[in-house]
């Protein structure tokens, strides 16, 4: 959705467009660049071409599902030790476990707080990840 020179590089994922362009608008201004893609499939193409520091996805998307698609970014070497937070509404245990078990690093509840997703961007784009998990 946007490019700028050296700023570090997010993918956000989900099939609510207005979702992306909060994301976006929050994320150019706060000095990331964003790139955006509104369903997994084109969420693992536009990954490989952007190579993002970290990846913020949707859980609920028809077709390919956050955590789905968190799982086959996974299974790419390249994404072994990218970030990946999931970025839902639902966020029970069971949503934790399976959230861990296809490697995604942590949850970002929606509606989101500015202050508290800036935090945890700083934090995982600060920290490397071992293992993708």
């Amino acid at each position: 959705m946007s490019a700028a020179g050296n700023r570090q590089s997010i993918l956000g994922v989900d099939d609510d467009i207005d979702q992306l362009i909060v994301l976006q608008t929050h994320l150019d201004a706060v000095g990331y660049t964003f790139f955006g893609a509104t369903s997994g499939e084109e969420a693992l193409k536009l990954a490989r071409k952007v190579a993002p520091r970290l990846i913020i996805l949707d859980v609920m998307m028809p077709g390919m599902d956050g955590y789905e698609t968190c799982r086959r970014l996974r299974l790419d070497a390249a994404f072994a030790k990218v970030p990946i937070l999931l970025l839902t509404a639902h966020h029970t245990q069971a949503d934790v476990l399976k959230a861990k078990a296809v490697g995604a690093n942590d949850f970002i509840v929606k509606p989101f707080d500015a202050g508290q997703l800036d935090a945890r961007l700083r934090h995982w784009l600060s920290h490397p990840v071992a293992g993708g998990k």
